[in-house]
């Protein structure tokens, strides 16, 4: 393979003598390469280059940037983003993209054409000194200053238009978040030296592997979002922490991350991943997919404790997990559904419920499970914790849950709900979760307990109902009924009887009708119900065929390309493991 480096100057960093080597290991040709002028661009042959890794060049226009990137000719480009985001390394680009489209906390940034509007600020205590001036197109610390008096703004009408503004946050460090293929790989803490405030590791700034597992959980589901908005192949996302309020907030992302002080503190061996991406873009498509399980396997670090749960669960119960060795431990479990190792489970019930915007449920669901079921989700994800457990380790422990919450507790909420089919129907997955959940924990009397009979006679008497417009809930309800028929894939072998016929062909139906507006992991959950039934249906070359052709630009993962659902933003690794484990699923027991 032949690769290409393209950075200013020739003579190799750390980072690319690294990189060098790594290269050299695998018996891969690499070289540097800079561009001084676009008329380079005219001379320059590739020499069928494999891949292109992009640094920096001595062109510092982003129009000059994108040409470069939008005339080399070859299978990979590492980090091609910069062509289809020139200004993804400008500060207040970054500020204004993330605030549009993401939820990820962001320092207040001001940007002005004259000192005036500056001092104007200061006067309306918008900004407050001390307050950090920071050029808007720099890194590694340079040009950023803390203004803690009138004296030190010298900076003139001429300038300030190259710089932003914010407000000191008080600290006493931040947080470097390092991902290569949108994966997150490491995560280090750094420490300002004295007398300065600023934590560059490159100014003297100590650094130190993150160990919470807590706050790292927090800073994968934001930097998931930044990811999402910034495909790069490889980007450092830099959080800074209130000292006052442990609040993170978004630092500035850097498109070309220095990783000396991260793989020193966390023995991560950066530039192997980066060659790893170099081949596994250049490989087929075919074998990208078929590349899909081990990927996420040798990136369950970059995924939060719940998700690589559920990544590994699910090849675990389908028999497909290729070694033990990735099963989570009992504390892990605990870890990942609770935020703690030794749960305490009444405790637990009366926490109060996540965030749901954060789970993107619509606000008629959140306001359904606001005010009607405060405490579903909460025993929701006991009970999905005593089903994993059991089913993984053999632990039982519904006992536990029993001698800590009353009988009372954990069925209050089903007889509201038989009374409401109109809120099983909107709350779907989670309703019928739950109502399974009662049932196969022997908490409702055998003339109680949910069934298909239910199911299909909720299907024909609301089939008018406003929640049937949702088509997606309405799969999700059916799909997630047979799965608690299986126990949560305890039992891999349903009957297809005259009812789950029924239900199947009403989700196929439903599939048929509103194809594009439904997202991949519905579908793909549907064929994974089929699996459960040994049921053929004729949707699935279509489905199989969508999901071999929505292969991401970053690796070997699965995002939703084609539909117009409200899932289809979610296009990282990240926030793409459900449907890829689906496919994982479906690829080993039926790969054509």
């Amino acid at each position: 393979m032949k690769i290409q480096i393209i950075r200013i100057g020739r003579q190799p960093t750390w980072e690319l003598t690294q990189l060098i080597e790594e290269a050299a290991t695998r018996r891969h040709s690499i070289s540097i390469e800079d561009f001084a002028s676009l008329n380079d661009i005219s001379q320059f042959n590739d020499n069928g280059t494999d891949a292109f890794i992009y640094r920096s060049t001595s062109l510092q226009s982003p129009l000059a940037k994108a040409t470069i990137l939008n005339s080399l000719q070859a299978k990979v480009i590492l980090n091609q983003a910069q062509r289809n985001l020139p200004f993804a390394a400008y500060k207040s680009y970054q500020f204004h993209t993330l605030s549009r489209h993401t939820s990820v906390p962001i320092i207040p940034t001001y940007q002005f054409q004259k000192v005036s509007q500056l001092k104007q600020a200061i006067s309306d205590q918008t900004l407050s000194y001390p307050f950090v001036q920071k050029i808007n197109f720099g890194g590694k610390g340079f040009d950023v200053n803390l203004i803690k008096k009138p004296s030190e703004l010298t900076i003139s009408d001429h300038r300030i238009p190259e710089y932003i503004y914010q407000n000191f946050v008080p600290n006493n460090h931040d947080f470097r978040v390092f991902t290569v293929g949108g994966q997150v790989l490491a995560i280090i803490k750094r420490t300002a030296p004295p007398d300065d405030f600023r934590n560059n590791v490159s100014l003297g700034g100590a650094a130190n592997q993150v160990t919470d597992i807590s706050l790292i959980n927090q800073m994968i589901v934001l930097s998931d979002q930044v990811i999402s908005c910034f495909p790069l192949h490889i980007m450092g996302i830099d959080f800074i922490q209130h000292s006052v309020t442990g609040e993170l907030q978004l630092l500035e992302i850097n498109t070309v991350p220095q990783w000396q002080g991260v793989q020193t503190q966390t023995k991560v061996n950066i530039a192997a991943h980066v060659i790893d991406l170099c081949e596994s873009l250049a490989a087929s498509p075919a074998r990208r997919l078929s590349a899909i399980r081990q990927t996420y396997l040798d990136h369950l670090n970059s995924l939060t404790s719940y998700q690589r749960v559920h990544f590994v669960s699910r090849l675990a119960l389908f028999d497909i997990l290729p070694d033990l060795k990735y099963l989570p431990t009992p504390a892990q479990m605990s870890q990942a559904f609770f935020d703690q190792p030794k749960p305490d489970i009444s405790k637990l019930y009366q926490s109060p419920p996540p965030d749901l915007s954060a789970k993107k449920f619509s606000a008629h669901r959140q306001d359904l499970l606001s005010n009607n079921y405060p405490h579903l989700l909460n025993i929701h994800r006991l009970f999905e914790w005593a089903s994993i457990s059991d089913s993984l380790h053999h632990q039982n422990k519904l006992p536990d849950i029993k001698a800590a919450l009353d009988k009372n507790q954990l069925t209050e909420y089903y007889q509201p709900l038989m009374d409401n089919p109109d809120h099983v129907l909107k709350l779907s997955s989670i309703a019928i979760n739950y109502l399974y959940f009662l049932a196969n924990a022997n908490l409702l009397d055998a003339k109680s307990a949910i069934n298909l009979d239910y199911i299909a006679d909720l299907m024909a008497r609301d089939a008018k109902s406003p929640a049937s417009l949702e088509p997606e809930l309405i799969i999700y309800l059916i799909t997630h009924a047979f799965i608690g028929e299986s126990k949560w894939y305890q039992n891999l072998h349903l009957p297809l009887t005259d009812t789950s016929q029924q239900l199947i062909t009403d989700a196929e139906n439903l599939i048929t009708q509103n194809f594009f507006q439904l997202s991949l992991d519905c579908k793909l959950e549907f064929l994974v119900v089929c699996r459960l039934l040994n049921y053929s249906s004729p949707l699935k070359p279509q489905i199989m065929s969508e999901a071999a052709n929505s292969l991401s630009d970053l690796d070997n993962f699965i995002i939703d390309r084609r539909n117009t659902s409200n899932h289809n933003s979610r296009r990282s690794f990240n926030a793409s493991e459900h449907r890829n484990v689906l496919y994982c699923i479906l690829q080993h027991y039926a790969p054509n």
